[in-house]
């Protein structure tokens, strides 16, 4: 289950947020080449257990064992590995868990995606493709936390590979992306996909504030309502809780859920 040192350390999570986006950033706009790098036995031995950790912290999250520093620590992996993109997304996973636990404020979120993308500088992709696709990502990452649906959704499209998880955070940031520029008080057409993933965010409140949202329409009130309950539960003073309260309202009414 999720484990709550998120509230009890909030001024160090931050400064570790802020820190290590920033050296994120610092490796990515770091050396830039474009040689191609020799393949070695010892390379291909460490590409396998990099995707074994990888698969070792997605199967953690779908049991419900989120803590704080795992997409970090995912974070770092794929920088190591190379994946420039997917540390982007890893980092703003931490932070974004970190904001919708009341650890940092959604101004410290944005804060510290523009201080990583200071870094970056303007990247040819000619000359690093790599690198220059972890500078579209954190702009993708930026745009979803300031809720511009479209931008995120073209900048963090053009990041997907063919064999990103369904379940993945940027697979969920995408369907987030479409399922808000749909007009609520309409079925969604994604719900199915939605909520097949919803083992990997039991406990982010984020993602069943989305839900709530998206299943809004003509007799879906009472899933909306249920997505709405769930993420009051977990952070009832939470930054997506009163306006899941005004969603529980509308089915409910005179449902106060102020505790």
């Amino acid at each position: 289950m999720y484990q709550k040192p998120f509230l009890r350390r909030a001024d160090g999570l931050c400064l570790l947020c802020l820190l290590l986006i920033n050296m994120l950033a610092a490796a990515c706009a770091g050396k830039i080449t474009n040689a191609a790098p020799e393949v070695t036995g010892e390379q291909v031995e460490a590409d396998s257990a990099y995707l074994a950790e990888l698969e070792r912290i997605a199967e953690l999250e779908r049991a419900g064992n989120f803590f704080p520093g795992l997409a970090f620590y995912e974070s770092s992996l794929r920088e190591n590995a190379g994946d420039f993109a997917g540390a982007a997304v890893a980092a703003y996973k931490e932070l974004s868990w970190a904001y919708a636990h009341s650890a940092i404020s959604k101004d410290q979120v944005e804060e510290g995606l523009l201080s990583a993308l200071g870094l970056f500088g303007d990247i040819s992709s000619a000359i690093d493709p790599a690198r220059a696709k972890g500078a579209v990502a954190l702009r993708g990452c930026l745009a979803f936390a300031r809720e511009n649906w479209k931008e995120a959704e073209r900048l963090l499209t053009g990041i997907l590979t063919g064999d990103e998880d369904t379940d993945s955070f940027l697979s969920w940031m995408l369907m987030v992306t479409e399922m808000e520029q749909e007009a609520h008080g309409g079925r969604w057409s994604g719900r199915s996909a939605y909520s097949a993933v919803r083992a990997r965010y039991t406990l982010f409140p984020e993602y069943w504030y989305r839900g709530a949202r998206a299943f809004s329409g003509p007799g879906d009130e009472y899933i909306s309502a249920v997505y709405a309950e769930h993420c009051i539960e977990i952070n009832p003073q939470g930054p997506f809780a009163d306006d899941s309260r005004r969603i529980l309202a509308n089915y409910f009414p005179g449902a106060g859920h102020e505790n």
